[in-house]
């Protein structure tokens, strides 16, 4: 007889939803890290638009010799630095949380199936009991690695670059956001090509 393991997906509630979320309180401070390293991330990740800008803008008008270009470069490469340095630590601060998290499921998964009678190893096959303990709860650490941080990560890029576009000029920024939508639908003839 083969144990249910409940194949159906469940409903999610705010039971749930709070459920999941004390996995993350441990975490908090680590998660409070890693939000403050996305965000300087993104700010920095604005820096090569602005370098840009003002290499444009100095050499349609260039002034006091070349040393706004070697601050300008400059400040453009230590800008690149800066972003992967923070880009590492965000990742390790992601990774931290992420397996901290898987390490607690298995915990509790393992001390669950510690106390589980004689007949229900009898009636499961111990390749099921396996694949639980290391592939469902691994796939946790790809929800929250990719999904989640992956989710915060892009709607604070998006706010920032769309924040820095409208104190660039308000003007472009509208006509961008219009044309926009016209440019998946120009592309779809390519999508359709064998």
């Amino acid at each position: 007889m083969a144990t249910d393991w409940g194949e159906e997906k469940p409903e999610i509630s705010r039971r749930l939803v709070g459920r999941v979320s004390c996995y993350f309180l441990p975490y908090w401070r680590l998660g409070l890290g890693a939000l403050a390293c996305i965000a300087v991330g993104a700010l920095i990740g604005l820096v090569p638009a602005v370098v840009t800008k003002a290499l444009i803008d100095y050499l349609a008008h260039p002034k006091g010799g070349l040393m706004p270009l070697a601050l300008i470069v400059g400040a453009g490469v230590a800008a690149a630095l800066a972003g992967g340095l923070i880009g590492v630590l965000q990742s390790y601060l992601s990774t931290t949380i992420s397996e901290g998290v898987m390490f607690d499921l298995r915990e509790q998964l393992f001390g669950r199936l510690l106390k589980q009678s004689v007949g229900f190893f009898i009636s499961s096959r111990s390749g099921d009991l396996l694949s639980r303990m290391d592939n469902d709860i691994a796939g946790v650490e790809d929800v929250l690695a990719d999904t989640v941080f992956g989710l915060i990560t892009s709607v604070i890029v998006v706010t920032t670059t769309l924040a820095l576009m409208l104190v660039l000029s308000w003007q472009l920024t509208l006509a961008a956001r219009v044309l926009m939508p016209l440019v998946p639908v120009r592309s779809r003839p390519i999508w359709a090509l064998p």
